[in-house]
């Protein structure tokens, strides 16, 4: 790529952010293990001077160990250095991390980084901070702050978030800590499963995500919709189809941010595997009368030919519901007499296979139709080996 080479002869000369976009190619356009490895060096090389955003790359890097060995440490410190540098992304990842902790010092800290986000222009940021606003969750309650950012951010495009309190953080009365601690790791921690069935295995997580990661997944999602599409093998491509009648949106790794990252890889330790067999997040919403109808997730042969048959068959599904839905919507599972009702943070885990690798066909499941307010679900649908570079 010319554009490459123009961009790491100038890094080579000392230009910070040419070191900086060369690597994002590296990582993104190339991907092989050789161009990560050159990545990784250019981005440590920049960090060392004081880079926000090459200290953020690298701690997204490193939710998975496939290119950095996963140092919780160094990636918090990077998440913390990056966010102190002004880089908005990781402000709005630091804010995040704070939120997931109890306490209302904590609670406070978060609303100040999504604060310093928003100013320098997140729109997502932005969002939490309204929806906090509006319940008063870690500040008080100012409905009309609320409602004029919410003013703002649709005269810049932005549609207001489906309003979800969360009395997880309202931590009025929680024990306090004298120092402030950041733990990525603890936000990996998988919460205990309700087992539903053995075979094929059916697990529920009542509160696999929190209500505001709920919220970021859907901001981050919802300038992103488009009609949901099915393959048609009698076409060749992909196409709307009766059968699904939702909105979706996935998210190749270009718009993958740090937290969302950790997010996929929760969902992937729920389904006890690694976040590089996980295809592409996949964030649906489906309004009033609209269904997807009972369906097998594991691909025919031929779409498995075309789509990385390299990395296997969809072994495993998950699926997290992002609201709690106000009628229907439920994913019911026809064969095993089971149904999962739609609650925010609440998640389905389950198995496409047989314990020895063939499609099960007892994992026929459906969407029921929303009939009041909406559904927004994130599904990450894992492959039985590596789908993903990093």
């Amino acid at each position: 790529m010319q554009g490459l080479d123009s961009l790491r002869r100038a890094a080579d000369a000392g230009h910070l952010q040419a070191a900086v976009e060369a690597a994002r190619i590296l990582i993104y356009l190339v991907s092989s293990r050789s161009a990560l490895s050159e990545a990784v060096t250019r981005l440590e090389a920049v960090e060392s001077a004081g880079h926000g955003e090459a200290a953020y790359l690298l701690a997204l890097l490193a939710i998975s160990d496939a290119v950095l060995v996963r140092d919780f440490d160094q990636l918090d410190q990077r998440i913390l250095s990056s966010a102190k540098a002004g880089f908005a992304p990781a402000q709005r990842a630091l804010a995040l991390m704070l939120g997931a902790q109890p306490g209302a010092r904590a609670q406070a800290a978060a609303v100040h980084w999504f604060g310093q986000a928003a100013a320098a222009g997140d729109v997502i940021s932005a969002q939490l901070v309204a929806e906090r606003l509006r319940h008063g969750e870690g500040t008080p309650v100012d409905t009309t702050a609320a409602e004029a950012l919410d003013r703002q951010l649709e005269h810049a495009g932005a549609s207001r978030l489906p309003s979800t309190s969360s009395h997880q953080l309202a931590a009025d009365g929680e024990p306090e800590s004298e120092t402030l601690i950041l733990s990525s790791s603890s936000l990996l921690k998988v919460p205990a499963a309700d087992p539903r069935c053995d075979r094929p295995r059916l697990l529920v997580y009542p509160s696999l995500l929190s209500v505001e990661e709920c919220r970021f997944v859907i901001a981050m999602a919802l300038p992103r919709l488009r009609r949901s599409r099915v393959f048609d093998p009698s076409l060749g491509h992909a196409d709307e189809q009766s059968i699904r009648n939702s909105s979706d949106c996935a998210f190749d790794p270009l718009l993958e941010d740090f937290y969302l990252r950790l997010l996929q890889r929760r969902m992937a330790l729920a389904a006890e595997c690694e976040l590089v067999q996980g295809e592409q997040l996949i964030v649906l919403r489906y309004l009033p009368g609209e269904r997807y109808l009972p369906h097998r997730d594991y691909l025919s042969p031929r779409v498995l030919a075309a789509n990385r048959p390299d990395a296997g068959q969809r072994m495993r599904t998950v699926c997290v519901y992002l609201n709690t839905v106000t009628g229907g919507g439920d994913t019911d599972f026809p064969l095993l007499n089971q149904r999962v009702d739609p609650k925010a943070g609440q998640a389905v885990v389950f198995d496409n296979l047989t314990p020895d690798g063939v499609a099960d066909p007892d994992s026929l499941h459906a969407g029921l139709e929303v009939t009041e307010g909406e559904k927004w679900l994130a599904t990450l649908w894992l492959r039985q080996g590596r789908y993903r570079a990093f």
